[in-house]
């Protein structure tokens, strides 16, 4: 099961109509500008599915469009592909569809709605969930929506805190669901190896040993003298002992009492880090330690929200990085969304997986949306690398052919007080041909303009037509200006302005 798309409507800067964000199964890469609407997109499947770490979002006016109150926000979720096990656990909300050969499939529709009741003072949100195509179905169950949950790693966290003990710990939660985690004996027997308890047997021997410590024995004896001996009166009885709390509470809460003593750390003998670690390393710990959680649960779908993963985390471990966390979601029944705003990143994933968004709306570079040629996306995931890839999140793109170009077009724009850096315009060289194709990631699939990407893209190629006076003086062979003596142009590899004459006007100046 995978989230297919998310349709957004009055959130934030989505404005009335619906705009539908499409994911792929694997891996999907949300780029764009700063306040293009991609963390909206993250934090709206965060409030409709829930987070693994049960956090709780408050709905603001600021998440209102414009903060108009009197709008409804709109939220629709849609998930395709699920296992039969899924389908099973969620039969009661399916909706069911045709594909091309008419055959049935479950689909499943989460629909979330937000709108202020005015008539209450002060007005409060109300928050309507249900299921189905048209909104028309049950709401989820509590079963059901731990099913739905994301994982969501936000962006200049501080990860190293998301790996210390505590109560409530996310490593914690995350090492309570590993298999096997509570194999073996619950209680403790003489002459038995202590390593053959469980985390239940363990949490009860600790408890016993602290109960039996010898000084603390002596001391609650002491207490019951002093008690006895100076402080009651005659004929009263009372001895003390000392009782290690919380021995009667669940097992799963003895289990989560012992894992939320638990740190991650670097182990510092056997490694060069010898300090605390930093950010960046901290926040590839917290994501290994996501990933660990996932493979321990193959059985049931995934969703991992990641804003960011560039951040404190410098450029050969972002490449490792992505490449894993492709490679993750390529392989295993794992989803992961992610934003960013690192060329770097945009440059390793493959180009398929990539949907820009622009001013609040979304432009997937998927197939089925661009004009690009399957050849095209081969080309460009071969080519397109870091220095290029900066073009998905320019406001205007200008792509040249070669680093001529790329020196002296910026010069002049520079020169004409349009310098590129000022107005967000990126420029790429693209060392020979193939502009075309880079014009063409920005090209829609339709024919309706109001769908087409809103940045303007321009291609400057070399002229690679002579003046008529170039061929006497460039090529070898020729000796005269005299049109009529050239060879005719099915035997030479070049041409001049007169074989245009008729077609189209060249405007040029030539010096020698």
């Amino acid at each position: 099961m995978y989230i297919s798309s998310i349709s957004l409507k009055n959130f934030r800067a989505f404005d009335s109509t619906e705009r539908e964000i499409c994911f792929n199964p694997g891996l999907t890469l949300l780029v764009g500008e700063n306040d293009s609407g991609k963390s909206a997109v993250i934090d709206a499947l965060k409030i409709v599915l829930g987070t693994t770490d049960l956090g709780w979002y408050r709905i603001k006016e600021s998440d209102f469009h414009n903060e108009d109150i009197s709008k409804e926000i709109e939220i629709s979720c849609k998930f395709m592909d699920l296992s039969d096990a899924e389908s099973s656990g969620l039969l009661e909300y399916l909706t069911y569809e045709k594909n091309k050969e008419g055959k049935q499939y479950p689909v499943l529709y989460l629909k979330w709605s937000c709108k202020y009741l005015q008539t209450m003072k002060p007005p409060r949100p109300i928050i309507h969930t249900a299921t189905g195509l048209n909104g028309d179905g049950p709401s989820l169950s509590p079963e059901a929506k731990e099913l739905l949950r994301v994982t969501h790693l936000k962006a200049l966290r501080d990860a190293y805190s998301d790996m210390q003990s505590g109560r409530n710990s996310r490593l914690s939660q995350v090492v309570q669901n590993l298999p096997n985690l509570n194999v073996g004996n619950d209680e403790y027997e003489t002459g038995n190896d202590p390593k053959e308890l469980s985390l239940i047997g363990i949490f009860n021997l600790s408890n016993q040993l602290l109960t039996d410590y010898e000084p603390l024995k002596n001391a609650s004896s002491q207490m019951s003298t002093i008690l006895q001996e100076q402080m009651l009166l005659e004929g009263d009885n009372i001895i003390t002992n000392f009782a290690v709390s919380g021995v009667n509470t669940s097992d799963v809460r003895k289990t989560s009492t012992l894992l939320e003593k638990l740190d991650l750390t670097i182990n510092k003998e056997e490694t060069d880090i010898k300090g605390l670690p930093g950010l960046g390393t901290s926040n590839i710990m917290s994501m290994a330690c996501e990933l660990l959680l996932k493979k321990n649960t193959n059985d049931i779908s995934q969703f991992l929200l990641i804003e960011e993963p560039e951040s404190h985390i410098h450029a050969q471990r972002q490449l490792k990085l992505i490449k894993s966390l492709q490679q993750e979601a390529e392989t295993a029944n794992q989803q992961i969304i992610m934003t960013t705003h690192s060329p770097l990143l945009a440059s390793v994933v493959k180009l398929d997986n990539i949907v820009i968004i622009k001013n609040s709306r979304p432009y997937s570079l998927a197939k089925k949306h661009t004009k690009l040629d399957e050849d095209d996306y081969i080309f460009l995931e071969k080519y397109l690398d870091a220095t290029k890839a900066n073009l998905f999140f320019a406001r205007s793109v200008m792509i040249v052919e070669g680093p001529g170009e790329a020196l002296l077009i910026p010069t002049l724009s520079r020169l004409l007080k349009r310098d590129f850096t000022d107005y967000g315009v990126s420029l790429v060289d693209v060392r020979s041909t193939g502009l075309r194709r880079y014009s063409k990631i920005f090209q829609r699939n339709t024919s309706e303009s109001s769908e087409w990407l809103d940045i303007n893209v321009a291609c400057v190629t070399d002229r690679d037509v002579m003046p008529d006076c170039a061929p006497k003086i460039c090529i070898k062979d020729i000796q005269s200006d005299d049109i009529k003596k050239w060879p005719s142009k099915e035997k030479r590899q070049w041409i001049a302005e007169s074989d245009f004459k008729g077609k189209r006007q060249i405007v040029s100046t030539f010096s020698q």
